[in-house]
């Protein structure tokens, strides 16, 4: 998988943990974290919150 996207979690401005989400070329979405040992297919129905979560998280222009 290609990672699209990294979402850091925080508590209290101190880190504790992230989500990085992946597609590949299928169309399909995988997640990993740090407790996972892999990446992790994710279920039907995730495309239209994982594709607005990419263009939240892209750089500016």
């Amino acid at each position: 998988p290609t990672p699209a996207f990294r979402v850091e979690y925080q508590r209290g401005g101190k880190p504790v943990g992230e989500l990085t989400m992946a597609n590949t070329p299928d169309g399909s979405w995988y997640a990993r974290t740090e407790f996972t040992p892999g990446w992790t297919r994710m279920g039907g129905g995730l495309e239209p919150l994982a594709e607005e979560a990419v263009k939240l998280t892209a750089p500016r222009r």
